[in-house]
């Protein structure tokens, strides 16, 4: 289930994002691999958005320091275009419910995602998750992924958290992605970080020199 719900929330994030274009296929572990960009096409039934570029678990080696090469694989990398700007997007995708974890566990989940953002230049880091579960007692080194239902908890605002790193020019955020959220709910969510524009309303001004 976990594995399920991994490439679930990996290809929910890169159609929000506007990346449907594109081929995947397997490793030997079972990972989906590939690059997903926006669709060419103006009527692609998608919203309006800046061109993404989406890779899946991409390995990304660099030599450092030393003789040795070293190599991270985030669970997304997305590459966001818009305005003549671009903006880096990490992502790691955690099927057990964050607020189960033990602080240990929690600051190896940021120290995890702090290593692909310095890598990337990523002003954010999401961790994705299906969100609170009630019904379950704190016991994380113990009971296996597959043991953690895809139980529906508090809403999507609440589990949401976002922490700005110091210097204020990234960010870590945690947002919840479940398969029984309402259909806008992710795009909302990036809308509300700044990744996605904010679809104009029908009292918003036209642009200069548009029809009035």
């Amino acid at each position: 289930m976990a594995e399920l719900y991994e490439f679930w929330a990996q290809i929910t994030l890169a159609r929000a994002l506007g990346a449907v274009q594109g081929e995947l296929s397997t490793t030997a572990d079972g990972l989906y691999t590939g690059t997903l960009r926006s669709e060419d096409a103006p009527d692609a039934g998608l919203p309006a958005g800046p061109s993404a570029t989406v890779s899946l678990n991409p390995r990304l080696a660099f030599g450092g320091i030393g003789l040795s090469a070293q190599t991270l694989q985030p669970d997304l990398l997305a590459v966001l275009e818009r305005r003549g700007s671009s903006e880096v997007v990490v992502a790691d995708v955690k099927y057990r419910p964050l607020d189960r974890l033990s602080s240990d566990h929690q600051r190896e989940v940021n120290d995890q995602l702090l290593r692909y953002m310095g890598l990337t230049h990523a002003a954010t880091g999401l961790v994705l998750w299906p969100g609170s579960d009630p019904e379950g007692e704190p016991d994380p080194d113990s009971a296996p992924a597959s043991d953690l239902h895809l139980a529906g908890g508090p809403s999507p605002a609440t589990d949401r958290r976002v922490s700005v790193l110091p210097g204020g020019r990234a960010r870590l955020v945690r947002l919840r992605l479940h398969p029984l959220d309402p259909p806008d709910q992710l795009r909302d969510d990036l809308r509300d970080l700044g990744l996605l524009p904010h679809e104009p309303s029908i009292s918003d001004p036209p642009p200069p020199g548009g029809p009035t």
